[in-house]
């Protein structure tokens, strides 16, 4: 069914929990913001954000560009939460955002007069824009240019907030496990250590707080990172760092609360200790964090070399079976590890009532209820157009599949609800939520996010818990999204609140794969009409 203007608040509010039975925060027009405090990814430091070996340690294009200006010096910057991107010099229907720290280019020097129409006036008298200055960008849009804006990329605050924002990568940032630290705004001197920690439990003893029941853990580690970056130089000789538009002042500007988890794109060294820096261009003492090496699983492309029909081994270890003396299955010694898949013939044997699934490995078999099989569809689902786009989510199997018509495009597996296989497609958004169930049925992208912050407070700016700038978020029937999961790796197995997780690698190539494609330099995209998302269809 066609993604419906009316819809989209809805969508983007995200008002109900979900995933990890958080929900995306929310800023005073009821959207969520691009994070900027702390969240889910991980960029190019020594222990914690991996990237392509040896590449330079960049930020976005437009971000990039803020130390050399084009030559022409047209792009608008983004120094708040959220800068809306506006289909019409209006504040009225909204096609996606910026967040801090990135730019777009302009299409048009000069600011643009919002329309009007004859014999009438437009909203306010400056197209609900305050400062009445409108400024076109590409590929599409219009920015106010409000408090949340800069055409100055050489401000401080935005060569800060462009230092310390996302990279390009699958994994945009570090991710660090919060056992409760401050969130300083300048580096402390050892005084003021000591009262901004004196009620926290001393890091010596960090290694006994209890591990998270969450699955929030799994892959967070007690060894700090190793420094890798110097001294931000607006943190340098006692500066406090600028303040984001929205952000508090203050030595600590706020608390990490155990459980919450924080995005870093720096470490650095000071007074003999280690600091990770925030998007938010807070300093985090790495001793009190546990950070995270997210997964490097990835699925595989559907090709000549790899033809549907696959079989994916999940969690455990599965035996290979080779045909014994009078044709009985014998297990061979050898097994398949987790977290694999055999190229299947589509032949199967049985013996003695087990059935078999011949594989592609001469002379192997796999016994059928150990693998989980993604094959072609003889034709396509009901609401697919043929030759369409579409991904395959198969709850009791663990697969996600990406499909053009009825040809296979990329396999993997895929982490749906802990409440395990949903019983019905007319459970309520709440009875899903409850339950920690994935929804059944088809559905289009409504809003995808580079990076979102999640968290179950219904503020901006939360402060009792938080997941920070999860990577490659598309939401689907909010508050339900299809996204990276840097916090474990027991894909294949039910383990979210409800959304549909899958590891950093796979999470930004079905990203990249699925409508509306994300401009370079945007935060996020609203589906709509004219841009519809393309078709998940989820079944049992």
């Amino acid at each position: 069914m066609p993604l419906r203007t009316a819809l989209l608040p809805a969508a983007l509010a995200l008002l109900a929990v979900g995933c990890s039975r958080e929900r995306a925060t929310t800023d005073a027009d009821g959207a969520p913001p691009p994070a900027s405090s702390a969240i889910v990814a991980a960029a190019t430091i020594a222990a914690a954000p991996p990237t392509d070996a040896g590449a330079p340690l960049v930020v976005d294009a437009g971000a990039a560009e803020a130390s050399a200006p084009d030559e022409d010096g047209s792009r608008i910057g983004s120094l708040g939460r959220t800068t809306w991107i506006y289909a019409a010099s209006v504040r009225k229907e909204r096609l996606g955002y910026l967040r801090p720290g990135t730019s777009a280019r302009l299409l048009a020097a000069p600011p643009i007069d919002p329309p009007s129409k004859k014999g009438r006036k437009p909203p306010t008298p400056k197209g609900d824009c305050t400062s009445g200055r409108w400024y076109a960008i590409e590929p599409e849009g219009f920015v106010c240019g409000d408090e949340t804006t800069t055409l100055d990329l050489t401000l401080p605050l935005y060569r800060a907030l462009a230092y310390a924002g996302p990279r390009p990568f699958a994994v945009p940032f570090g991710y660090a496990f919060s056992t409760r630290a401050p969130m300083y705004g300048k580096l402390p001197t050892p005084n003021e250590t000591k009262r901004a920690e004196r009620r926290l439990r001393p890091v010596s003893e960090l290694f006994e707080v209890r591990r998270s029941t969450a699955g929030h853990e799994d892959l967070a580690g007690l060894d700090p990172p190793a420094p890798g970056s110097p001294v931000p130089d607006f943190l340098a000789d006692g500066a406090a760092a600028p303040v984001p538009v929205g952000q508090q002042k203050g030595l600590v500007r706020k608390q990490i609360p155990y459980g919450s988890m924080l995005s870093f794109q720096q470490v650095f060294s000071f007074g003999g200790r280690t600091f990770l820096l925030s998007p938010d261009l807070t300093a985090v003492p790495a001793d009190r964090m546990r950070v995270f090496h997210p997964s490097t699983f990835h699925g595989t492309p559907i090709d000549a070399a790899h033809p549907l029909p696959i079989g994916w081994f999940r969690r455990e270890p599965r035996a290979k079976y080779r045909r014994g003396e009078g044709g009985a299955m014998t297990a061979s010694g050898a097994l398949w590890a987790p977290r694999t898949f055999v190229g299947l013939t589509g032949s199967t044997a049985d013996d003695g009532g087990v059935l078999y699934r011949e594989t592609r490995d001469e002379g192997l078999f796999a016994r059928d209820v150990d693998v989980s099989i993604v094959e072609s569809p003889a034709a396509t689902p009901p609401a697919v157009a043929p030759g369409e786009k579409w991904i395959d989510v198969a709850l009791a199997k663990g697969t996600l599949t990406l499909f053009e018509g009825t040809t296979g495009v990329y396999s993997t597996l895929m982490s749906p609800g802990a409440g395990g296989t949903t019983p019905s497609a007319d459970l309520s958004t709440s009875d899903l939520v409850r339950a920690a169930f994935t929804p059944l049925g088809s559905y289009r992208i409504a809003v995808k996010h580079r990076a979102a912050q999640m968290t179950s407070e219904a503020k901006p700016d939360p402060d009792s818990f938080w997941i920070a700038d999860v990577p490659h978020a598309q939401y689907f029937r909010a508050p339900f999204a299809i996204h990276a999961a840097y916090w474990h790796e027991d894909f294949g197995s039910p383990k979210s609140g409800g959304c549909v997780n899958l590891s950093p690698e796979d999470a930004a190539r079905v990203f990249d794969w699925t409508e509306p494609a994300l401009p370079p330099t945007w935060g996020g995209i609203i589906a709509r009409r004219s841009k519809l998302g393309t078709r998940i269809v989820i079944h049992r």
